[in-house]
């Protein structure tokens, strides 16, 4: 719910995730894909790795997104906790 309510803003400029004050990492599991979000000061970064049955070919896609206002790092603190 917490991730369909932020408000983003698809970007093609890749932020500089080095220089980011603070960062949280959150990895989901899902049947054929992984999803790595990458939350920064101003951006969310979005790395999708999907599997294949067929052979081993992983097919990975980065989408970038500029965030409105600075994330709730407490819950999102609370996610890895919880995990």
């Amino acid at each position: 719910e917490y991730l369909c309510a932020l408000p983003l803003q698809k970007t093609t400029e890749k932020p500089d995730v080095h220089s980011a004050s603070s960062q949280v990492q959150i990895t989901i599991h899902a049947p054929g894909h992984n999803y790595r979000l990458t939350f920064g000061d101003e951006y969310l970064q979005v790395l999708t790795v999907t599997f294949s049955e067929t052979d081993d070919d992983s097919r990975w896609k980065t989408t970038y997104y500029q965030m409105v206002s600075e994330p709730d790092w407490q819950f999102l603190l609370s996610c890895i906790e919880n995990s």
